[in-house]
């Protein structure tokens, strides 16, 4: 990309929360096991992953009135703060801790897509296909290296803190 260093900064920046977005999300099939062998039922789980899916698709819907009320910006960073302050309620041990955790964890994350494809396509007008390009790579980081990385943590500390190392990230 040749707009300068700061542009190069600035899809850098996205394409890692971008890899944040989607490793929050992608570990889930890493460590549904050891929920499960935490106590929950596959009910339990399975209803509450289908909820935070479900939000993580259909919240998307909201994000374009966020990015109207405060601007593309400050809804991705709302986004990215508050999906990793949702990882906080995995220390609620219960079904309805898990239920709040998984439900606030998709509807959070559903409003990062359409605010960072409106925000880069507004600030790479001329290069957007090759700034959105590498905006994906970033999702396909996240996608390929944290499933790996989140049952490694799971092993080792426990289920929870795989979700306790994300939200610091964010």
């Amino acid at each position: 990309m040749s707009q300068g260093t700061s542009s190069k900064l600035v899809i850098l920046y996205l394409s890692f929360l971008h890899s944040l977005n989607h490793c929050l999300h992608m570990s889930l099939p890493a460590i549904i096991p050891l929920i499960i062998a935490e106590g929950f039922r596959y009910d339990e789980v399975g209803s509450a992953v289908a909820l935070s899916m479900f939000l993580y698709g259909g919240g998307a819907l909201m994000a374009g009135h966020l990015a109207a009320k405060l601007g593309e910006k400050k809804g991705i960073f709302i986004s990215i703060f508050l999906q990793g302050a949702s990882c906080l309620l995995v220390f609620i041990h219960s079904p309805l801790g898990l239920f709040l955790f998984l439900a606030s964890l998709g509807f959070f994350g559903s409003f990062y897509h359409p605010l960072s494809y409106s925000y880069i396509y507004g600030r790479f007008e001329k290069r957007a296909g090759e700034a959105m390009g590498l905006h994906g790579v970033g999702a396909n980081i996240g996608q390929i290296a944290y499933p790996a990385v989140a049952l490694l943590i799971a092993l080792t500390f426990g289920w929870r803190f795989v979700r306790l190392s994300s939200s610091e990230a964010s």
